[in-house]
């Protein structure tokens, strides 16, 4: 499943120049920005046709399908309580970041 975001992990909004950059927490690459874009943020300002003025973050690597995976990855890696489930994981991840990274 290519294009796929994991908010909070590759992609960001924050208010306007708040953030000069910021880093994919699955990958660790530089963050893509568009500046000042006018958006809803949620369902109720889209509902109600509200925009805000945003900056908006995202991966140079979300639509590749090893990044899909990465990132499912962290978000299991984040949720086990297994000290030894996440010793696996984590080599995992590792090494599908360096086969696609490195």
């Amino acid at each position: 499943m290519s294009g796929y975001f994991c908010r909070g992990y590759d992609f960001y909004i924050t208010k306007p120049n708040k953030k000069e950059e910021i880093h994919c927490r699955v990958c660790g690459a530089k963050c893509d920005v568009e500046r000042g874009v006018k958006e809803p943020t949620n369902v109720a300002s889209a509902i109600g046709g509200l925009k805000f003025e945003n900056d908006f973050f995202s991966c140079p690597n979300y639509e590749k399908e090893w990044h899909y995976r990465a990132c499912k990855l962290v978000e299991e890696l984040e949720d086990t309580l297994s000290k030894s489930v996440r010793e696996l994981i984590k080599q995992d991840l590792d090494e599908l970041l360096e086969e696609n990274m490195g």
